[in-house]
């Protein structure tokens, strides 16, 4: 015969176990829906402080903010063109402007990572810097852009006179 302590234990644990499921069920149920996120950060890592007028041919700094909230480990590209009014893309149509650089990375579900940008650009005039988000698959060597990206409107001047 079980000793009642024994039974009060044996209860317990049965008490426990259930709601560790219980509260993982709920967790579950409560994901929502999965996305990935983009965003511009100025040179001091905030919003806000982006360079507005920057000289040709003269190198400076933004970071890229990337978040994976796909509920999966997430292969992201993040590529960088120079565009103007008419290229500006949208949800399901990237921009046709010109790719400066591009930038990899690989992203746990649930994670982040914000990264440097250094940018050199010679073309003088307003010019609109887009950063767009793209993917992996499994499926596919070649990556498919998911709808998300970011813009910044610079002003390049020429080099200054000195």
């Amino acid at each position: 015969m079980i000793d009642d302590e024994v039974m009060a234990v044996i209860l317990a644990i049965m008490v426990v176990a259930g709601m560790v499921g219980y509260a993982s069920m709920l967790r579950e149920s409560w994901v929502g829906e999965s996305f990935s996120a983009i965003g511009i950060l100025g040179p001091e890592k905030r919003i806000g402080d982006y360079p507005r007028e920057v000289v040709a041919g003269q190198g400076f700094r933004l970071w890229v903010f990337v978040a994976n909230y796909e509920g999966r480990v997430m292969y992201y590209s993040v590529i960088v063109k120079l565009g103007n009014e008419s290229s500006i893309p949208n949800s399901t149509a990237p921009s046709t402007a010109d790719e400066i650089k591009r930038v990899e990375l690989i992203l746990p579900s649930g994670g982040n990572a914000t990264l440097p940008i250094d940018l050199n650009i010679t073309r003088v005039g307003r010019i609109l810097l887009i950063f767009e988000l793209w993917y992996y698959t499994s499926d596919s060597l070649e990556p498919r852009y998911s709808g998300k990206w970011a813009h910044l409107w610079l002003n390049v001047t020429g080099v200054p006179r000195g």
